[in-house]
């Protein structure tokens, strides 16, 4: 719920696409190695869901990028 808020909140969007970003590698890497993909006879759909959040979330810093480098830029100097 707060990574939502932070997406929808467009000062911290960044932040929490990169938050859903390692939150989703953490969800899909549960299903992989230790839940598997199709859970309590769900067909994969909350494997699927992960995996889509995931894919949003990425796609959401792809989008921002510029933002991410000026702050790296900002911050080290480089």
């Amino acid at each position: 719920l707060i990574v939502a808020i932070l997406i929808l909140t467009p000062k911290t969007t960044l932040l929490g696409a990169i938050l859903g970003v390692i939150i989703m590698v953490g969800a899909l890497g549960a299903h992989i190695f230790q839940l598997g993909i199709i859970f309590n006879n769900d067909g994969g759909k909350l494997f699927g869901l992960a995996l889509v959040c995931f894919l949003a979330c990425v796609g959401q810093v792809i989008i921002l990028k510029n933002q991410l480098i000026s702050f790296f830029k900002r911050q080290y100097a480089i």
